[in-house]
């Protein structure tokens, strides 16, 4: 039950986001709302602009552990040094 209730109130949101951004579109302001795919593309592209100006190199991962864990990770590398 728990399960219906995030997909249900997750929907609602999407939902909610979608006419926020018509309206914001409507009055010219399309840049109003995000939703969170977009919101997490724009910060990733900020940190790929920071990885940038050190020099390093970034790769995107998907962790997962025996107990169906499920995680994104950004793993960034700079300043390499060989011994």
């Amino acid at each position: 039950m728990a399960v219906i209730r995030k997909l249900r109130k997750k929907w609602k949101c999407r939902y909610l986001v979608r006419r926020i951004k018509n309206i914001a579109k409507y009055y010219g302001v399309p840049d109003l709302a995000v939703t969170e795919e977009e919101l997490e593309e724009q910060i990733i592209q900020q940190i790929e602009v920071l990885v940038d100006e050190l020099g390093g190199t970034m790769c995107h991962l998907t962790k997962c552990d025996y107990t169906g864990r499920q995680s994104k990770v950004i793993e960034i590398e700079y300043r390499v040094e060989e011994s």
